[in-house]
């Protein structure tokens, strides 16, 4: 390089990117030196965001968001706390904190500008989501909460602003009669318990929940009734929510004619879709203003112009702008309270990503015998003031609790994700989460999972570690004899809430191995092909690794560079834990877990708290020191235990190994607070227990565990899928707005990903005519999830045949790509035609059941079945027997 050749190698190390392959996997590279690269994606990913200047009091932007990336958060209504009166009973409405019942009526001579900062925040020069940036130290959601601002509140000159020119004729005249509507709409009175409505909204059945005999507390597992029977249909809250806004809104507030009678049909179809998304959709402002009528809207118009006078561009935008703003204020200051308020909003555990909407009331009388049951079993009170004093010298913090409704019962749910708000020299931000401050021993732990063989030996955390042990115990035995197989399943009953704590924390002592852990944070940054435009993801988690040891990026570790197609680089964040500390740390969580329940805090005196991020893993270690001290009779050559967390399943050729795995694990264990479910226990062959019998699979050779069926003669293993829930649309997030194409084919292509583990298609674990059986029905799922999907969309904006075709190619490709790391018995690896092939008739199955939305694409399916069928080496009606089979596995979705 010449007399120069030092300077220039220094300027490609310290001014250029320099990047080292993984070779361990594909297209995987680590940034050594250089301009980080997730800042590039980042900063990128911020090109359509608008442009931000600093000012002296706050943030504002340079341009505006378009409409399409601003959404209504939808999540702010979930798990909303009911409003109380002085007898403790529920108060329905509006919250007295709500500006609607603060403020005065507007006079039309001086006018109060408070609730016109509240609809009009843009006009005002307020922060508002259309023009300022989301301070990320002040909320974890896309926008801020707007149903109260500080801004406005805390400014004792907010009442003498001026108002701006453009708000004192119509707007001001609307706003005027929105107010006094709210006497007739938010102000109801409470509902006693008793009521008529409570106890005849339901039909026929009755919301009187039965206390809990004293003495005798209900189990919250063993609650036999369901929740699910007092939910309000959607259609009802759909109703409520619609008369509300007609009755608080003037009639004219859309317009008048025809024209204010389609936008106001428009505005209440939003507020039916609004109400009735599932649990992870978004509805953005432009699906909320399309197709509205600006000009029949009377009160945006300047003074004195009339109708009939043709509108200038610049006034129509103006026009718009103050629409988008009340539109806004609609749904997310008005139409979210008025939910959260008037019903508590939840997931279940059977209907996935389906809503549920309980009256407050309801859900009070349905939830005091399960907390109740909670608080008397394993929590402990604690005062008020030893509770502050904890609070203000502990890291930690507090965590609040949760019911989630089930089949039967509910699940009780610890929230350590949540982040609470701290004020700090007279300025407000959120604090790092319970699981954030945790997250150095859960690096610590995965660090010692991958070194540490002894105490984690043998462990299963997914179910690719179930394939390794099933196909280990599958090659180990041989199946050419046929030998008999005993398969006997426990589950543990309440799992996580029976843990001794202290026999927990000194077992967990054996997990640090070292005395000083450095604790890095790397970024890992993809770039997925969207469109024209490539579309970038950056993902930031930490690693742990003993101090003196090399960085496992740099090392080449495969345990810290994992994907393919991605580009690792270390973040210039370092922490130095050492054993005392992370010991003290875990102890701090696991003894003194504080948990707030209607202002009352609680210590949690058994178990661990299921929110936590540590909570699977101490309960796979702990259970995996129970296999070794307590079923170590278990002979390794004739037995294999599988294992997720609390589901113990075995698989014998010796029946009296079984008997006494489930002799010893239905006798339990103090030691490990050990009580087995007998009701989920099952064996394939008679067992009696101290005069119980056992229960027993008849009349079927596929054994349930863990959601998989596994085949008890050849030890095949395929997909339980039979539901309790079988309606395909609540488990999917459909989006409707920006690139919904290109969304659509991302997620069904994922859920097509999910569908083929590892367990299911490897041909050296099970047989040819299983493998092909399971890719016909995962192909099968995702043909009704993709249908599922068009069908829910707008007419227009359906995708057309040629890229449903294009989607199903992408559809094989992916299970093409996934069916090369698998060969059969004999070292074959399936074909790109035979997965046509395979592809074209399992979904070809599906989709002529909806034959007259997809006529091209059948026609295009039929032709690739013919042309490809010559490369399965069977005759066609071969072919459709497993296809047949496939389709009774999936009969039962509803799509």
């Amino acid at each position: 390089m010449g007399a120069d050749g030092e300077a220039i190698f220094s300027s490609l190390l310290l001014d250029c990117g320099l990047f080292i392959s993984n070779n361990d996997h594909k297209n995987t590279f680590v940034q050594i030196s250089g301009f980080p690269i997730h800042d590039l994606c980042l900063q990128r990913g911020r090109d359509t965001n608008p442009q931000t200047t600093s000012n002296a009091n706050h943030t504002t932007t340079a341009s505006c968001r378009t409409l399409n990336q601003i959404v209504i958060v939808r999540s702010r209504m979930l798990y909303s706390k009911p409003s109380l009166n002085h007898n403790g009973e529920v108060s329905f409405g509006l919250k007295p904190v709500h500006v609607l019942n603060k403020v005065t009526r507007l006079s039309s001579e001086v006018g109060d500008p408070v609730l016109l900062q509240y609809i009009f925040p843009r006009q005002f020069k307020l922060h508002n989501v259309f023009t300022f940036i989301t301070d990320r130290t002040e909320t974890v959601q896309p926008f801020k909460d707007y149903s109260f601002r500080r801004d406005v509140e805390d400014d004792p000159a907010a009442t003498s602003k001026p108002i701006p020119k453009r708000l004192r004729h119509g707007v001001l005249h609307l706003v005027q009669q929105i107010q006094p509507r709210l006497s007739s709409v938010a102000n109801t009175k409470s509902l006693s318990p008793k009521s008529t409505v409570l106890q005849t909204q339901i039909g026929t059945v009755s919301v009187d929940v039965p206390e809990p005999a004293l003495g005798k507390p209900v189990d919250v597992e063993q609650r036999e009734g369901s929740f699910l029977p007092y939910a309000t249909p959607t259609c009802h809250v759909v109703a409520f929510c619609q008369a509300t806004i007609k009755r608080l809104l003037p009639s004219d507030t859309f317009g008048r004619g025809s024209d204010g009678v389609e936008n106001w049909r428009k505005v209440l179809d939003r507020v039916d879709r609004f109400a009735c998304m599932r649990r992870f959709e978004t509805i953005s402002m432009h699906e909320l203003v399309q197709g509205l009528k600006i000009k029949a809207i009377r009160w945006l118009a300047p003074e004195h112009v009339g109708s009939d006078v043709k509108v200038a561009i610049t006034d129509v935008r103006k026009r718009a702008e103050l629409l988008n703003e009340f539109i806004y204020y609609m749904f997310d200051s008005l139409l979210i309270p008025l939910v959260a308020t008037n019903f508590y909003v939840t997931e279940s555990g059977i209907h996935r990503n389906k809503l549920l909407f309980f009256r407050h009331d309801v859900w009070k009388r349905l939830c005091q015998p399960c907390l109740r049951s909670a608080m008397m079993s394993s929590l402990t009170p604690v005062a008020s003031n030893v509770a502050r004093q904890i609070l203000r010298n502990d890291q930690l913090g507090y965590s609040t609790i949760r019911l989630l409704p089930k089949e039967a019962g509910t699940r009780p749910i610890a929230n350590l994700s949540r982040r609470v708000i701290r004020v700090v020299n007279g300025r407000r931000f959120l604090a790092p989460s319970i699981n954030t401050r945790l997250s150095p021993i859960f690096s610590i732990f995965n660090y010692e999972k991958e070194h540490n063989h002894v105490a984690f030996n043998q462990c299963a955390f997914s179910i690719h570690d179930l394939h390794r042990k099933l196909a280990g115990f599958k090659a180990q035995i041989g199946m050419e004899g046929q030998p008999t197989l005993y398969f006997a399943k426990v589950d543990i009953r309440s799992a996580f809430d029976s843990i001794p704590q202290q026999q927990l924390l000194d077992f967990s002592r054996s997990l640090f191995q070292h005395e000083q852990y450095h604790i890095t944070r790397h970024a890992e940054s993809r770039i997925f092909d969207c469109r024209d435009t490539p579309r970038t993801s950056v993902k930031f988690s930490k690693a742990a690794r003993p101090v003196g040891c090399p960085d496992g990026l740099l090392s080449g570790e495969p345990s810290r560079a994992t994907k393919n197609a991605a580009i690792y680089s270390n973040l210039d964040q370092h922490q130095f834990i050492s054993k005392q500390q992370a010991e003290g740390l875990l102890r701090r969580h696991i003894q003194a877990n504080l948990i707030r329940i209607d202002r009352k805090y609680y210590r949690q005196t058994e178990g661990i708290p299921q929110g936590s991020v540590l909570s699977s893993m101490l309960c796979t270690f702990f259970y995996n020191e129970f296999e070794r001290t307590r079923l170590s009779f278990l002979q390794p050559r004739s037995s294999v235990l599988l294992r997720i967390i609390d589901d113990f399943l075995l698989i014998s050729t010796q029946r009296s190994e079984a008997i006494a795995f489930v002799e010893a694990m239905k006798s339990g264990d103090t030691d490990y607070g050990l009580r087995v479910h007998p009701e989920k226990s099952l064996v394939n062959f008679d067992m009696v227990v101290e005069g119980v019998q056992i229960p027993r699979l008849f009349n079927s050779t596929s054994f349930p565990f863990c959601g998989l069926f596994v085949d008890t003669e050849t030890l095949d293993v395929s997909k339980n899928r039979v539901r309790k829930d079988n309606v395909i649309a609540n488990t999917l997030t459909i989006d409707r707005h920006g690139q919904a194409g290109v969304k659509l084919k991302r997620r069904v292509a994922q859920s097509l990903r999910i569908q083929l583990q590892s367990i299911l298609l490897d041909g050296t674990q099970n047989s040819s005519t299983r493998v092909l059986q399971t890719l016909i029905e995962c192909f099968q799922e995702s043909a009704m999830k993709l249908h599922q999907h068009c069908a829910s969309m707008p007419r227009s904006r359906r995708p057309g045949q040629k890229m449903l075709i294009g989607l199903i190619e992408q559809l094989i490709n992916v299970v093409f790509d996934t069916m090369k790391q698998y060969p059969s018995t004999d070292k074959q690896y399936m074909t790109r035609h035979q997965v046509c092939c395979i592809a074209a008739a399992a979904i070809m199955q599906v989709l002529r059941a909806k034959n007259a939305s997809y006529p091209q694409v059948l026609v295009w399916l039929h032709d690739l079945k013919v042309h490809t069928q010559y490369s399965m080496n069977q005759e066609v009606k071969v072919l459709d027997g497993p296809v047949a089979a496939g389709s009774r596995a999936v009969k039962h979705y509803v799509y």
